[in-house]
Protein backbone atom coordinates (compact mmCIF):
# COMPACT_ATOMS: atom_id res chain seq x y z
CA UNK A 1 0.00 0.00 0.00
CA UNK A 2 1.37 3.39 -1.00
CA UNK A 3 1.92 5.70 1.99
CA UNK A 4 1.15 9.37 1.45
CA UNK A 5 3.95 11.83 2.15
CA UNK A 6 3.58 14.59 4.75
CA UNK A 7 3.23 17.39 2.13
CA UNK A 8 0.43 15.47 0.37
CA UNK A 9 -1.38 14.93 3.69
CA UNK A 10 -1.09 18.63 4.50
CA UNK A 11 -2.40 19.57 1.05
CA UNK A 12 -5.40 17.25 1.52
CA UNK A 13 -6.19 18.67 4.98
CA UNK A 14 -6.02 22.28 3.84
CA UNK A 15 -8.13 21.65 0.73
CA UNK A 16 -10.78 19.75 2.73
CA UNK A 17 -10.89 22.54 5.35
CA UNK A 18 -11.26 25.24 2.70
CA UNK A 19 -13.99 23.27 0.90
CA UNK A 20 -16.00 22.73 4.09
CA UNK A 21 -15.61 26.38 5.16
CA UNK A 22 -16.87 27.67 1.80
CA UNK A 23 -19.76 25.18 1.68
CA UNK A 24 -20.93 26.08 5.20
CA UNK A 25 -20.61 29.83 4.62
CA UNK A 26 -22.69 29.52 1.43
CA UNK A 27 -25.21 27.29 3.22
CA UNK A 28 -25.62 29.98 5.91
CA UNK A 29 -25.98 32.53 3.07
CA UNK A 30 -23.22 34.75 4.40
CA UNK A 31 -22.26 37.63 2.17
CA UNK A 32 -18.48 37.04 2.08
CA UNK A 33 -17.85 33.29 2.41
CA UNK A 34 -14.30 33.62 1.05
CA UNK A 35 -13.26 35.22 4.37
CA UNK A 36 -13.82 31.90 6.15
CA UNK A 37 -11.58 30.17 3.59
CA UNK A 38 -8.89 32.87 3.97
CA UNK A 39 -8.94 32.25 7.74
CA UNK A 40 -8.31 28.54 7.17
CA UNK A 41 -5.47 29.30 4.74
CA UNK A 42 -3.82 31.70 7.19
CA UNK A 43 -3.79 29.40 10.22
CA UNK A 44 -3.12 26.22 8.21
CA UNK A 45 0.32 27.56 7.27
CA UNK A 46 1.50 26.42 10.73
CA UNK A 47 1.19 22.67 10.02
CA UNK A 48 0.39 21.53 13.59
CA UNK A 49 -2.98 21.72 15.32
CA UNK A 50 -1.54 23.28 18.48
CA UNK A 51 0.43 25.88 16.58
CA UNK A 52 -2.50 26.58 14.27
CA UNK A 53 -4.94 27.00 17.16
CA UNK A 54 -2.48 29.37 18.84
CA UNK A 55 -2.42 31.44 15.66
CA UNK A 56 -6.21 31.11 15.36
CA UNK A 57 -6.63 32.48 18.89
CA UNK A 58 -4.36 35.40 18.06
CA UNK A 59 -6.30 35.93 14.84
CA UNK A 60 -9.57 36.18 16.78
CA UNK A 61 -8.00 38.54 19.35
CA UNK A 62 -6.61 40.69 16.56
CA UNK A 63 -9.93 40.63 14.71
CA UNK A 64 -11.94 41.80 17.72
CA UNK A 65 -9.42 44.52 18.62
CA UNK A 66 -9.08 45.65 14.99
CA UNK A 67 -12.86 45.88 14.58
CA UNK A 68 -13.21 47.86 17.80
CA UNK A 69 -10.55 50.37 16.73
CA UNK A 70 -12.01 50.63 13.21
CA UNK A 71 -15.51 51.39 14.54
CA UNK A 72 -14.03 53.98 16.91
CA UNK A 73 -12.10 55.71 14.10
CA UNK A 74 -15.09 55.68 11.75
CA UNK A 75 -17.36 57.08 14.48
CA UNK A 76 -15.11 60.01 15.42
CA UNK A 77 -12.81 60.76 12.48
CA UNK A 78 -14.73 59.79 9.33
CA UNK A 79 -15.26 63.47 8.42
CA UNK A 80 -11.57 64.37 8.83
CA UNK A 81 -9.73 62.14 6.31
CA UNK A 82 -6.19 63.34 7.07
CA UNK A 83 -6.62 62.77 10.81
CA UNK A 84 -8.18 59.37 10.05
CA UNK A 85 -5.20 58.38 7.88
CA UNK A 86 -2.81 59.73 10.52
CA UNK A 87 -4.42 57.44 13.12
CA UNK A 88 -4.15 54.46 10.76
CA UNK A 89 -0.46 55.17 10.17
CA UNK A 90 0.09 55.39 13.94
CA UNK A 91 -1.66 52.03 14.36
CA UNK A 92 0.51 50.61 11.57
CA UNK A 93 3.65 51.76 13.40
CA UNK A 94 2.46 50.09 16.63
CA UNK A 95 1.57 46.88 14.75
CA UNK A 96 4.96 46.65 13.04
CA UNK A 97 6.82 47.51 16.26
CA UNK A 98 5.27 44.58 18.15
CA UNK A 99 4.95 42.16 15.20
CA UNK A 100 7.97 40.08 16.26
CA UNK A 101 6.55 39.35 19.71
CA UNK A 102 6.49 35.54 19.91
CA UNK A 103 3.27 35.33 21.89
CA UNK A 104 1.04 38.09 20.49
CA UNK A 105 2.88 39.38 17.41
CA UNK A 106 0.36 37.86 15.01
CA UNK A 107 -2.50 39.46 16.96
CA UNK A 108 -0.97 42.91 16.36
CA UNK A 109 -0.50 42.17 12.66
CA UNK A 110 -4.02 40.84 12.30
CA UNK A 111 -5.50 43.68 14.32
CA UNK A 112 -4.21 46.36 11.97
CA UNK A 113 -5.16 44.34 8.87
CA UNK A 114 -8.76 43.90 10.06
CA UNK A 115 -8.98 47.53 11.16
CA UNK A 116 -7.97 48.65 7.66
CA UNK A 117 -10.37 46.27 5.90
CA UNK A 118 -13.36 47.16 8.07
CA UNK A 119 -12.75 50.91 7.92
CA UNK A 120 -11.84 51.18 4.24
CA UNK A 121 -14.29 48.61 2.82
CA UNK A 122 -17.06 50.24 4.85
CA UNK A 123 -16.43 53.46 2.96
CA UNK A 124 -15.86 55.29 6.29
CA UNK A 125 -19.55 54.72 7.05
CA UNK A 126 -20.36 53.55 10.56
CA UNK A 127 -23.31 51.33 9.66
CA UNK A 128 -21.54 49.68 6.70
CA UNK A 129 -18.41 49.15 8.79
CA UNK A 130 -20.46 47.51 11.55
CA UNK A 131 -22.03 45.07 9.06
CA UNK A 132 -18.58 44.18 7.71
CA UNK A 133 -17.31 43.74 11.30
CA UNK A 134 -20.07 41.22 12.10
CA UNK A 135 -19.33 39.29 8.90
CA UNK A 136 -15.62 39.29 9.67
CA UNK A 137 -16.10 37.86 13.16
CA UNK A 138 -18.47 35.07 12.11
CA UNK A 139 -16.29 34.09 9.13
CA UNK A 140 -13.20 33.96 11.35
CA UNK A 141 -15.00 31.83 13.92
CA UNK A 142 -16.20 29.45 11.21
CA UNK A 143 -12.70 29.18 9.72
CA UNK A 144 -11.09 28.41 13.09
CA UNK A 145 -13.81 25.85 13.95
CA UNK A 146 -13.51 24.00 10.62
CA UNK A 147 -9.71 24.00 10.83
CA UNK A 148 -9.80 22.66 14.40
CA UNK A 149 -12.11 19.76 13.55
CA UNK A 150 -10.34 18.72 10.33
CA UNK A 151 -6.82 18.93 11.77
CA UNK A 152 -7.81 17.10 14.94
CA UNK A 153 -9.25 14.06 13.18
CA UNK A 154 -7.40 13.83 9.84
CA UNK A 155 -3.71 12.89 10.19
CA UNK A 156 -3.09 15.05 13.28
CA UNK A 157 0.51 16.30 13.41
CA UNK A 158 1.85 17.22 16.82
CA UNK A 159 4.46 19.85 17.65
CA UNK A 160 7.09 17.29 18.62
CA UNK A 161 7.13 15.38 15.32
CA UNK A 162 7.17 18.62 13.30
CA UNK A 163 10.00 20.02 15.44
CA UNK A 164 12.27 17.03 14.89
CA UNK A 165 11.54 16.84 11.17
CA UNK A 166 12.41 20.56 10.97
CA UNK A 167 15.67 19.91 12.86
CA UNK A 168 16.64 17.36 10.19
CA UNK A 169 15.69 19.81 7.44
CA UNK A 170 17.74 22.59 9.04
CA UNK A 171 20.80 20.34 9.38
CA UNK A 172 20.49 19.32 5.73
CA UNK A 173 20.18 22.99 4.77
CA UNK A 174 23.47 23.78 6.51
CA UNK A 175 25.22 20.90 4.79
CA UNK A 176 24.08 22.43 1.49
CA UNK A 177 25.39 25.84 2.60
CA UNK A 178 28.72 24.23 3.54
CA UNK A 179 29.02 22.65 0.08
CA UNK A 180 28.00 25.92 -1.60
CA UNK A 181 30.61 27.88 0.38
CA UNK A 182 33.35 25.46 -0.62
CA UNK A 183 32.29 25.79 -4.26
CA UNK A 184 32.22 29.58 -3.91
CA UNK A 185 35.79 29.52 -2.56
CA UNK A 186 36.87 27.87 -5.80
CA UNK A 187 34.76 29.81 -8.31
CA UNK A 188 34.32 33.17 -6.50
CA UNK A 189 30.57 33.08 -7.26
CA UNK A 190 28.15 32.83 -4.34
CA UNK A 191 24.86 34.28 -5.59
CA UNK A 192 22.99 30.99 -5.14
CA UNK A 193 23.96 30.88 -1.45
CA UNK A 194 21.48 33.65 -0.63
CA UNK A 195 18.51 31.38 -1.36
CA UNK A 196 20.01 28.70 0.87
CA UNK A 197 20.48 31.24 3.67
CA UNK A 198 16.83 32.30 3.41
CA UNK A 199 15.71 28.65 3.61
CA UNK A 200 17.88 28.12 6.69
CA UNK A 201 16.62 31.32 8.34
CA UNK A 202 12.97 30.31 7.86
CA UNK A 203 13.64 26.86 9.31
CA UNK A 204 15.38 28.38 12.34
CA UNK A 205 12.48 30.79 12.87
CA UNK A 206 10.12 27.84 12.68
CA UNK A 207 12.14 25.89 15.27
CA UNK A 208 12.26 28.90 17.61
CA UNK A 209 8.53 29.35 17.26
CA UNK A 210 7.77 25.68 17.93
CA UNK A 211 9.99 25.37 21.00
CA UNK A 212 8.49 28.54 22.49
CA UNK A 213 4.99 27.00 22.48
CA UNK A 214 3.44 25.11 25.43
CA UNK A 215 4.94 21.60 25.33
CA UNK A 216 2.63 19.71 27.68
CA UNK A 217 1.75 17.21 24.94
CA UNK A 218 5.36 16.80 23.77
CA UNK A 219 7.10 14.58 26.34
CA UNK A 220 10.56 14.53 24.76
CA UNK A 221 10.67 18.25 24.03
CA UNK A 222 9.30 19.12 27.45
CA UNK A 223 11.96 17.14 29.31
CA UNK A 224 14.83 17.99 26.94
CA UNK A 225 13.93 21.62 26.30
CA UNK A 226 17.33 22.93 27.49
CA UNK A 227 19.13 20.64 25.05
CA UNK A 228 17.05 21.63 22.06
CA UNK A 229 17.18 25.32 22.99
CA UNK A 230 20.99 25.07 22.85
CA UNK A 231 20.75 23.35 19.45
CA UNK A 232 18.36 25.98 18.03
CA UNK A 233 20.70 28.72 19.31
CA UNK A 234 23.56 26.80 17.69
CA UNK A 235 21.74 26.88 14.36
CA UNK A 236 21.34 30.66 14.71
CA UNK A 237 25.04 31.14 15.47
CA UNK A 238 26.12 28.96 12.54
CA UNK A 239 23.85 30.94 10.23
CA UNK A 240 25.43 34.17 11.43
CA UNK A 241 28.87 32.63 10.94
CA UNK A 242 27.94 31.60 7.39
CA UNK A 243 27.15 35.24 6.55
CA UNK A 244 30.50 36.41 7.88
CA UNK A 245 32.14 33.62 5.88
CA UNK A 246 30.52 34.91 2.67
CA UNK A 247 31.92 38.37 3.40
CA UNK A 248 35.37 36.90 3.96
CA UNK A 249 35.22 34.98 0.67
CA UNK A 250 34.36 38.24 -1.12
CA UNK A 251 37.27 40.11 0.47
CA UNK A 252 40.95 40.35 -0.50
CA UNK A 253 42.09 38.31 2.47
CA UNK A 254 44.66 35.53 1.86
CA UNK A 255 43.35 32.16 0.72
CA UNK A 256 44.72 30.53 3.85
CA UNK A 257 42.40 32.67 6.00
CA UNK A 258 39.45 31.74 3.81
CA UNK A 259 40.24 28.03 3.97
CA UNK A 260 40.65 28.26 7.74
CA UNK A 261 37.24 29.93 8.05
CA UNK A 262 35.65 27.22 5.90
CA UNK A 263 37.23 24.61 8.14
CA UNK A 264 35.76 26.25 11.23
CA UNK A 265 32.34 26.37 9.56
CA UNK A 266 32.44 22.67 8.67
CA UNK A 267 33.53 21.89 12.22
CA UNK A 268 30.57 23.82 13.64
CA UNK A 269 28.12 21.85 11.50
CA UNK A 270 29.75 18.63 12.68
CA UNK A 271 29.31 19.78 16.29
CA UNK A 272 25.64 20.48 15.60
CA UNK A 273 25.25 17.00 14.14
CA UNK A 274 26.92 15.47 17.20
CA UNK A 275 24.72 17.44 19.60
CA UNK A 276 21.55 16.37 17.78
CA UNK A 277 22.43 12.69 17.57
CA UNK A 278 24.91 12.30 20.42
CA UNK A 279 25.03 12.45 24.20
CA UNK A 280 24.68 15.22 26.79
CA UNK A 281 28.42 15.90 26.58
CA UNK A 282 28.10 16.84 22.91
CA UNK A 283 25.43 19.41 23.79
CA UNK A 284 27.69 20.90 26.48
CA UNK A 285 30.57 21.07 24.00
CA UNK A 286 28.33 22.94 21.55
CA UNK A 287 27.16 25.41 24.23
CA UNK A 288 30.70 26.05 25.51
CA UNK A 289 32.05 26.50 21.99
CA UNK A 290 29.84 29.52 21.32
CA UNK A 291 30.64 31.02 24.72
CA UNK A 292 34.32 31.05 23.77
CA UNK A 293 33.90 31.82 20.05
CA UNK A 294 34.92 35.33 19.02
CA UNK A 295 31.53 35.86 17.41
CA UNK A 296 29.82 35.55 20.80
CA UNK A 297 30.75 38.96 22.34
CA UNK A 298 28.94 40.63 19.46
CA UNK A 299 25.74 39.05 20.79
CA UNK A 300 25.78 40.54 24.29
CA UNK A 301 22.43 41.59 25.72
CA UNK A 302 23.21 45.28 25.13
CA UNK A 303 24.19 44.65 21.51
CA UNK A 304 21.09 42.52 20.91
CA UNK A 305 18.82 45.20 22.38
CA UNK A 306 20.50 47.91 20.32
CA UNK A 307 20.22 45.85 17.15
CA UNK A 308 16.56 44.98 17.86
CA UNK A 309 15.76 48.67 18.41
CA UNK A 310 17.45 49.58 15.12
CA UNK A 311 15.57 46.84 13.24
CA UNK A 312 12.21 47.88 14.71
CA UNK A 313 12.71 51.55 13.87
CA UNK A 314 13.76 50.61 10.35
CA UNK A 315 10.66 48.45 9.88
CA UNK A 316 8.36 51.22 11.13
CA UNK A 317 9.92 53.73 8.72
CA UNK A 318 9.50 51.34 5.77
CA UNK A 319 5.92 50.47 6.67
CA UNK A 320 4.81 54.09 7.11
CA UNK A 321 6.53 55.06 3.84
CA UNK A 322 4.78 52.26 1.90
CA UNK A 323 1.34 53.00 3.34
CA UNK A 324 1.73 56.78 2.98
CA UNK A 325 2.65 56.42 -0.70
CA UNK A 326 -0.41 54.27 -1.37
CA UNK A 327 -2.72 56.64 0.53
CA UNK A 328 -1.21 59.57 -1.36
CA UNK A 329 -1.80 57.85 -4.70
CA UNK A 330 -5.38 57.15 -3.66
CA UNK A 331 -6.06 60.78 -2.63
CA UNK A 332 -4.15 62.82 -5.21
CA UNK A 333 -4.37 60.67 -8.36
CA UNK A 334 -7.52 59.49 -10.07
CA UNK A 335 -6.41 55.87 -10.07
CA UNK A 336 -9.09 53.26 -10.74
CA UNK A 337 -9.73 50.72 -8.03
CA UNK A 338 -10.69 53.05 -5.22
CA UNK A 339 -10.37 51.33 -1.86
CA UNK A 340 -8.11 48.52 -3.09
CA UNK A 341 -5.06 50.81 -3.31
CA UNK A 342 -4.91 51.91 0.36
CA UNK A 343 -6.13 48.50 1.53
CA UNK A 344 -3.47 46.48 -0.31
CA UNK A 345 -0.84 49.10 0.47
CA UNK A 346 -1.56 48.94 4.22
CA UNK A 347 -1.55 45.13 4.24
CA UNK A 348 1.74 44.84 2.34
CA UNK A 349 3.27 47.57 4.49
CA UNK A 350 2.31 45.56 7.56
CA UNK A 351 3.63 42.23 6.28
CA UNK A 352 6.58 42.72 3.91
CA UNK A 353 8.79 44.88 6.13
CA UNK A 354 9.70 41.89 8.32
CA UNK A 355 10.62 39.64 5.38
CA UNK A 356 14.21 38.99 4.28
CA UNK A 357 14.70 41.20 1.22
CA UNK A 358 15.50 38.29 -1.16
CA UNK A 359 11.92 37.07 -0.58
CA UNK A 360 10.50 40.26 -2.12
CA UNK A 361 11.35 38.90 -5.57
CA UNK A 362 9.43 35.75 -4.64
CA UNK A 363 6.44 37.86 -3.57
CA UNK A 364 6.35 39.78 -6.88
CA UNK A 365 6.70 36.69 -9.05
CA UNK A 366 4.13 34.76 -7.00
CA UNK A 367 1.60 37.60 -7.15
CA UNK A 368 1.97 37.92 -10.92
CA UNK A 369 1.93 34.21 -11.80
CA UNK A 370 -0.84 33.24 -9.39
CA UNK A 371 -2.88 36.24 -10.47
CA UNK A 372 -2.68 35.33 -14.15
CA UNK A 373 -3.36 31.64 -13.40
CA UNK A 374 -6.53 32.37 -11.39
CA UNK A 375 -7.69 35.03 -13.81
CA UNK A 376 -7.61 32.50 -16.66
CA UNK A 377 -9.68 30.04 -14.60
CA UNK A 378 -12.11 32.79 -13.64
CA UNK A 379 -12.67 33.63 -17.31
CA UNK A 380 -12.74 30.21 -18.94
CA UNK A 381 -13.81 27.70 -16.25
CA UNK A 382 -15.90 29.21 -13.46
CA UNK A 383 -18.80 30.64 -15.56
CA UNK A 384 -19.71 27.05 -16.51
CA UNK A 385 -20.41 26.05 -12.87
CA UNK A 386 -24.07 25.47 -12.03
CA UNK A 387 -23.85 23.40 -8.82
CA UNK A 388 -22.43 24.05 -5.35
CA UNK A 389 -20.28 20.90 -5.44
CA UNK A 390 -18.58 22.16 -8.62
CA UNK A 391 -17.66 25.44 -6.95
CA UNK A 392 -16.41 23.74 -3.78
CA UNK A 393 -14.47 21.18 -5.83
CA UNK A 394 -12.84 23.98 -7.84
CA UNK A 395 -11.47 25.62 -4.70
CA UNK A 396 -10.38 22.32 -3.16
CA UNK A 397 -8.43 21.31 -6.27
CA UNK A 398 -6.69 24.69 -6.50
CA UNK A 399 -5.76 24.75 -2.81
CA UNK A 400 -4.46 21.17 -3.07
CA UNK A 401 -2.25 22.21 -6.00
CA UNK A 402 -0.94 25.27 -4.15
CA UNK A 403 0.05 23.26 -1.06
CA UNK A 404 1.16 20.17 -2.97
CA UNK A 405 3.43 21.95 -5.45
CA UNK A 406 5.06 24.28 -2.91
CA UNK A 407 5.44 22.33 0.35
CA UNK A 408 8.81 23.69 1.56
CA UNK A 409 9.00 26.18 4.48
CA UNK A 410 10.72 28.68 2.17
CA UNK A 411 7.65 28.49 -0.08
CA UNK A 412 5.23 29.57 2.68
CA UNK A 413 4.78 33.00 1.08
CA UNK A 414 3.98 31.39 -2.27
CA UNK A 415 1.27 29.30 -0.57
CA UNK A 416 -0.16 32.23 1.37
CA UNK A 417 -0.25 34.53 -1.64
CA UNK A 418 -1.69 31.79 -3.84
CA UNK A 419 -4.47 30.94 -1.39
CA UNK A 420 -5.43 34.56 -0.74
CA UNK A 421 -5.34 35.53 -4.42
CA UNK A 422 -7.48 32.52 -5.30
CA UNK A 423 -10.18 33.79 -2.97
CA UNK A 424 -9.89 37.50 -3.68
CA UNK A 425 -9.74 37.31 -7.48
CA UNK A 426 -12.73 34.96 -7.71
CA UNK A 427 -14.76 36.43 -4.85
CA UNK A 428 -17.65 37.55 -7.10
CA UNK A 429 -18.36 33.87 -7.88
CA UNK A 430 -19.00 33.30 -4.16
CA UNK A 431 -21.59 36.05 -3.78
CA UNK A 432 -25.16 35.00 -3.04
CA UNK A 433 -25.88 36.12 -6.61
CA UNK A 434 -22.73 35.06 -8.53
CA UNK A 435 -21.33 37.42 -11.16
CA UNK A 436 -18.44 37.09 -13.60
CA UNK A 437 -17.00 40.47 -14.56
CA UNK A 438 -13.39 40.41 -15.75
CA UNK A 439 -12.84 44.08 -14.91
CA UNK A 440 -12.74 43.60 -11.13
CA UNK A 441 -10.20 40.73 -10.92
CA UNK A 442 -8.07 42.36 -13.63
CA UNK A 443 -8.09 45.63 -11.70
CA UNK A 444 -7.22 43.79 -8.49
CA UNK A 445 -4.24 42.17 -10.22
CA UNK A 446 -2.93 45.51 -11.56
CA UNK A 447 -3.32 47.28 -8.20
CA UNK A 448 -1.74 44.33 -6.43
CA UNK A 449 1.36 44.54 -8.65
CA UNK A 450 1.61 48.31 -8.12
CA UNK A 451 1.45 48.01 -4.33
CA UNK A 452 3.93 45.10 -4.28
CA UNK A 453 6.39 47.13 -6.37
CA UNK A 454 5.97 50.11 -4.01
CA UNK A 455 6.66 47.78 -1.06
CA UNK A 456 9.76 46.40 -2.75
CA UNK A 457 11.06 49.91 -3.52
CA UNK A 458 10.92 51.06 0.09
CA UNK A 459 12.20 47.76 1.45
CA UNK A 460 15.26 48.17 -0.76
CA UNK A 461 15.61 51.91 -0.10
CA UNK A 462 15.68 51.51 3.68
CA UNK A 463 17.39 48.10 3.78
CA UNK A 464 19.74 47.66 6.73
CA UNK A 465 23.23 46.48 5.87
Amino acid sequence: MCMLSLPVKEAIKVSVSVGIAIALALFFQWEKPYWAAITVIAIASNETLGHGLHKGKNRLIGTVCGISVALFLVSFFAQTPMLFIGCLLLLLAVSVWFADNLRYGYAFTMGFTVCTIVAVMGGFNGEASFDIAVLRIQDNLLGVLVYSIVYRFIWPLNTESLFFSSVDSALNAFHKIDNALNEAAKSAHHDNIQDLLVDAQLLIDKLSDLISMPLSSSYKLQHEKDKWTVIVDGFSHVLQHSKSTIKLLSSDKPNDDKLQQLGYFSQEIKMLDNAINGEKLDVEILANYWKQESIKPQNSKEAVKENLLKVRINRVIKAVAIASTCYGAWIYFALPGGIFIPMFGSIFANITVSLPFPLMKQVILSALLWGVFFLMQYIFIMPAFTELWQLVGFYMINVFLIWGLFPKPAMMLVRMLGGNLLMVMTMSALHLTPSYDINTPLLILVILMITVIVARFYNQLFMLK
